[in-house]
């Protein structure tokens, strides 16, 4: 049921995000170079409360159930994953939103196959 929840809040503020993203960034900057620069990762942002919503609500889950010793290695493994993402390119900004992401779902994902529902 928590994890419905999660995923449901996370989707309804990704869709506020990418529909409202640009009024908001008009709104916090008047400079045309960094509504621009913003409106380029506007989607990243914006799908990151929907892609996090299964690592976040197990973390919440699991680390309240004391299963520090899973979080641990979960954590090891996105790390290490986000790295092999981010090698060699990490002035790119896409690139490490594109790592982010992939962090996320390495963490969603294992908590979906080696933790209990």
């Amino acid at each position: 049921m928590s994890l419905g929840w999660s995923l449901g809040f996370g989707l309804g503020v990704s869709a506020v995000f990418l529909v409202g993203g640009g009024l908001f960034i008009d709104f916090v900057s008047t400079s045309p170079d960094v509504r621009v620069y913003a409106r380029d990762y506007l989607v990243f942002a914006a799908l990151t409360p929907f892609i996090g919503a299964a690592a976040f609500a197990f973390d919440g889950i699991y680390t309240g159930a004391t299963w520090t010793g899973a979080m641990r290695n979960l954590m090891i493994l996105a790390f290490a994953i986000y790295g092999l993402v981010l090698h060699d390119e990490i002035a790119s900004g896409e690139l490490a939103a594109y790592a982010c992401a992939i962090s996320n779902l390495t963490r969603s994902a294992y908590f979906a196959c080696y933790c209990p529902t």
